[in-house]
């Protein structure tokens, strides 16, 4: 293992620690007693403030009351942490109050005349091809400070007022997405968080995390009804670029299967969902997914008469 990655990992691995011995060193990394006082130099000289407590239970104390060091990261990493943002950058709308190129322009500040050069030379190499975020949103922060505090939303949707929970927030296809637990209904929904409308907050003796395992059951009992449908390999490969929960392949005898579950209020968004399929999906079951389907296509077909 080279140095400074070991150095990056002590720092890590003393991160939550508040005391350490020598031998909490050797032992993780497998290293000497003599490199471990070497690296513990290094890291009191990267920043890393440390206090030696003397005596058969000595060891050193880690002081709190400053920040730790600040890592370092070798080449590739770099070229990796660049390579991410650049990845990102379709997502100019995020719960954050920091945009893209304001990340890209600080962090290139710190990098070397050359290697400024070299970074750009890989980002004018490499293109990403998604959706850019349709409509401009300013909810998201909001939203997600609710989840993370566990606040409950008092929301204005389509006319109407009530109290929601929000457990998740999603991108999906250029649209921000949040899963919402209704109190007064008892119901889970997804809304598009565009649309939501807060006028305030509480605090919520819910955690979000139970919501989740609570929306998984609840999503097994309303969702009812099996659907399996026949794929061609390219069809398998449109799966795999888009596809939703409670659905999954199933590959036996040489066939690929797309199998899943839904309820009733869902049928016309499968049924649209399908279509994307063309010729490389066959609905095989249930007959009511399958009539659907075929009346869609009928309509669409009806226009060209």
């Amino acid at each position: 293992m080279k140095k400074s990655t070991r150095l990056n990992q002590e720092l890590i691995y003393l991160q939550h620690k508040h005391k350490f011995n020598l031998s909490d060193l050797t032992e993780e990394f497998n290293i000497s007693k003599r490199t471990a006082l070497r690296d513990i130099s290094e890291l009191e000289y990267m920043g890393l403030a440390l206090q030696v407590a003397y005596g058969s239970s000595g060891g050193y104390t880690i002081l709190k009351n400053r920040l730790l060091a600040p890592f370092y990261f070798n080449s590739e990493e770099i070229d990796a942490i660049f390579f991410a943002l650049h990845a990102i950058k379709p997502l100019s709308i995020t719960p954050f109050n920091a945009s893209y190129s304001h990340i890209y322009t600080k962090l290139m500040a710190n990098v070397s005349d050359d290697k400024h050069r070299y970074l750009d030379k890989i980002m004018s190499s490499v293109s990403f091809y998604t959706s850019y975020p349709l409509i401009v949103n300013d909810n998201l922060s909001l939203i997600l400070q609710a989840i993370i505090k566990n606040q409950q939303l008092y929301i204005q949707y389509e006319n109407k007022k009530f109290w929601i929970q929000p457990y998740e927030i999603f991108y999906r296809q250029g649209i921000w997405f949040c899963g919402i637990f209704i109190l007064s209904q008892n119901t889970f929904h997804v809304y598009r968080c565009e649309l939501l409308n807060i006028i305030e907050s509480k605090d919520s003796l819910i955690d979000a995390e139970d919501l989740k395992q609570e929306k998984l059951v609840y999503e097994k009992l309303i969702n009812n009804i099996k659907f399996t449908c026949l794929l061609t390999s390219f069809g398998k490969e449109l799966f795999l670029k888009k596809h939703y929960p409670h659905m999954s392949l199933k590959e036996e005898n040489d066939k690929i299967y797309l199998v899943g579950s839904f309820n009733l209020k869902e049928l016309n968004y499968l049924v649209h969902y399908m279509t994307g399929f063309g010729k490389h999906i066959k609905i095989l079951e249930p007959t009511q997914l399958k009539q659907s389907y075929i009346e869609y296509m009928t309509d669409i077909l009806s226009q060209y008469d």
